[in-house]
């Protein structure tokens, strides 16, 4: 992991990346306090809930209903300049104007939208996904093996724009194909 400015700018340069491909809309010192570890170990310091208001236009249909209507067409799965280097956590008002980003991204905007809206247990789950990729059919398998986040809370998994109603939670962990579950995180969703 990078822990100082020197050494990721120096990982950045030996990528091709420069400073206007992450910094546009984050500082460097900010960028180093949004990085997708410090997510994990505290979803709440970068939850929202207050700006998913008005995804929950339609009170007589579902939390996951209205949540699917807003990012049915527009959403984009785009990775961070860095990806599988250093990962970061857009706020939730940039991604809800974007429609842009990640795993983690969206799993941020899961947790404020759950931590608005209801009162049941959100859990974060960690998993590994495996992309098996062929080139053609005279070489050899290429396995590769990606960190992800996804959001489960009382029936509805929240999953990078293929969210949809589970049984429960053990459902949600099997209907994530070629995945592996490393661990579930817990998020305090009592109102204070």
């Amino acid at each position: 992991m990078i822990t100082t400015r020197r050494s990721f700018l120096k990982y950045s340069a030996a990528f091709g990346i420069s400073l206007n491909e992450f910094t546009t809309d984050i500082t460097l010192s900010n960028y180093f306090q949004q990085n997708s570890i410090i997510f994990l170990n505290n979803p709440k310091k970068f939850a929202e809930p207050e700006k998913t208001d008005y995804l929950y236009k339609e009170k007589n249909k579902t939390l996951l209903f209205n949540f699917n209507r807003y990012f049915k067409r527009d959403y984009e799965y785009v990775t961070d300049p860095l990806y599988g280097f250093y990962d970061t956590v857009q706020p939730v008002s940039k991604f809800l104007k974007s429609k842009k980003g990640d795993c983690v991204d969206y799993s941020n905007l899961a947790v404020s939208y759950l931590l608005q809206h209801t009162e049941e247990q959100i859990i974060l789950l960690i998993t590994l996904y495996n992309n098996i990729m062929t080139r053609n059919e005279n070489e050899n398998m290429n396995q590769n093996v990606i960190g992800h986040v996804s959001v489960y809370s009382d029936g509805m998994l929240f999953d990078t724009g293929r969210n949809k109603s589970v049984d429960d939670l053990d459902d949600a962990i099997n209907s994530l194909s070629n995945h592996t579950l490393i661990t579930t995180i817990h998020i305090d969703n009592e109102k204070t």
